[in-house]
């Protein structure tokens, strides 16, 4: 077995925090892969050999190798050695939700993410209507936001129909790992806190309406202003919920 460059060996224990050492682990695991390009299917090296390799213990890589486990980048197999499985976005993002809530802090950063983002499925959403005005996830955005507007006048509950609103939206930029994305933040929306009086309800039901109306008409400039009111008035009762 070839030895990890210079930059990938031994780790300074003294140096290293304790709490932090099984992800500086994890991380010298992750580098060792790219720099010895190892194809899916492809084992790598004993826990005793990284052992060897890094100058840690035993439990210190078990530890390492049984979050990279459960990230979905290996699979261990008793008897036979750990290997290397094929790269899959979905596993990645899918981390991503529960990371954040960590650090209520992000959010700010994450809507800003999010605003960015769906810029470009707006954009992507107005030459779609441009081309075919009856397409299923436009039909989609549409039904959501009648729904928005009628449990807002019952003053019931519009999650589920918000999340799909822009869902739909996402699925119209054709693109799998922008969409994948983008659901990190439909399951943070499900969980930080937001204005659900009854007024609130109704005026983001009505921003939708304006969204999806503005993208059937190929007004991009509207349509992105009003999504960006709708994500900042998130922002703003985010942090309201959090006491800031």
């Amino acid at each position: 077995m070839s030895q990890l460059p210079l930059e990938t060996g031994k780790i300074n224990l003294r140096l290293a925090k304790r709490p932090n050492l099984t992800h500086e682990v994890r991380k010298r695991i992750e580098r060792y892969i790219l720099l010895h390009n190892l194809k899916p299917g492809d084992r790598l090296p004993t826990e005793m050999e990284f052992c060897e390799l890094l100058g840690v213990s035993r439990p210190v890589v078990r530890a390492a190798m049984h979050t990279l486990e459960e990230m979905g980048l290996v699979s261990v197999e008793v008897g036979r050695g750990t290997f290397l499985n094929a790269f899959d976005p979905a596993v990645i993002f899918a981390n991503l939700p529960i990371s954040l809530l960590f650090r209520s802090e992000n959010m700010r950063e994450v809507l800003e993410v999010r605003h960015y983002l769906e810029r470009l499925c707006i954009s992507r959403a107005v030459e779609v209507a441009r081309e075919n005005p009856d397409h299923p996830y436009l039909k989609e955005m549409i039904a959501c936001a009648e729904e928005m507007e009628k449990r807002a006048q019952a003053d019931q509950q519009m999650l589920e129909e918000d999340i799909r609103f822009h869902q739909a939206l996402a699925y119209l930029a054709d693109n799998r790992i922008l969409h994948l994305i983008l659901d990190v933040f439909w399951e943070l929306r499900r969980l930080y806190p937001f204005d659900n009086s009854p007024g609130a309800k109704m005026r983001r039901a009505l921003k939708h309406r304006e969204l999806i109306e503005s993208i059937l008409k190929g007004d991009v400039e509207n349509a992105i202003r009003a999504n960006e009111q709708m994500i900042t008035k998130q922002q703003e009762e985010t942090m309201m919920g959090q006491g800031r």
